[in-house]
This record gives C-alpha cells, structure tokens and sequence, in this order.
C-alpha cells in the first residue's frame, strides 16, 4: 500500500538557486576580500591643511570646539543635540569610552589636496572621511578647519601691518 501525501512541496529549484547564490556570493566576496581584485579603493591624496582640536562640554549643555594648542574658540554647538558636527562629536566620544580613552585628548580635523575632508583620532588611530555626508554638513566642517588657520595666520603676523594700512600710515600715495 503506497503512502501519498495532499502536502504541497516546495519547489526543489528554487532551493537549489538560493543555495547557488549564497555559495557564489560568499565566494566573490572571499576573492575580493584576499587577492584586493574587484576592490574598490579610496586613493588618499596628501594633507594640504589641518588644526588640532578639542571638544569641550559647558554648563549650559553646548558643545564647545577649540583649537587643541590655546584653547581658542572655534565653534559653539547648541545645546539642543542636534547638527552634523555635534553627531561626529557624539560618534567619536563613544569610540573613546568603548576603548576607555579619555575624551579631552586632542582630534585633528584636515583638508586634503583635493578638498576632502576628514576628521581623525590619533588615541584610537581611526579616522571618519567626512564628505560622505553631504556638502553642507562638508560645509561645517570647513568653517571649523578655517577659523582655526584664520587664527593660526593671526598669531603668525601678529605684530606686522597689513600693506594697505602701512601706505596709508606713511603718505605714500602709489
């Protein structure tokens, strides 16, 4: 007597394709992963500029950021939590409590040759390419990065006159 069965079975080829794509994808990606072929790479250029810098809490619940080597203000991020920049800082702080650095030490916020922008941690070794995330948040950054070499060019020429005001202050009318 021949037992038959009223249940529907699933289709043996469907099985056998999603165990082929598993099996070839995971294989592609082994490839990739050790020989680098198929790779993509991110080519990076050198450093034309950039600023250490810290991140200070306040009282009042803002975020300060401040040029690591005087402690000159460079930003001040509102207290409400939100903003790109204050996102990075929040990213970076629980990277330093995973690995249980302090997180008053320095950060160096750069501009490469090619405009890009990118913020690193030298404690931790790790650095988060940041123009990814759009333009204007890219915008953000770059105002930090140029307050601070504002700054730094102050300090520089401190003591000396701008050529417009030393004709001015001789007579000299060239």
């Amino acid at each position: 007597m021949a037992i038959t069965s009223n249940r529907a079975t699933f289709p043996r080829w469907i099985l056998l394709g999603s165990m082929a794509l598993v099996v070839s994808s995971v294989s592609i990606s082994a490839v990739t992963r050790f020989t680098g072929f198929g790779a993509s790479r991110v080519e990076q250029t050198a450093i034309s500029q950039s600023i250490d810098i810290r991140f200070i809490d306040q009282a009042d619940g803002t975020l300060k950021i401040v040029r690591a080597q005087d402690n000159a203000e460079l930003a001040l991020l509102a207290a409400d939590g939100s903003g790109f920049l204050r996102g990075v800082a929040r990213s970076l702080f629980r990277q330093r409590l995973l690995a249980k650095i302090d997180r008053t030490d320095i950060f160096q916020v750069s501009r490469r040759v090619d405009g890009k922008h990118f913020i690193a941690d030298p404690s931790l070794g790790s650095r988060m390419e940041l123009d990814g995330f759009g333009p204007t948040n890219t915008l953000s950054v770059a105002a930090v990065l140029d307050a601070g070499l504002r700054l730094n060019l102050e300090i520089a020429h401190v003591g000396l006159v701008p050529v417009s005001q030393q004709i001015k202050v001789s007579g000299d009318k060239k």
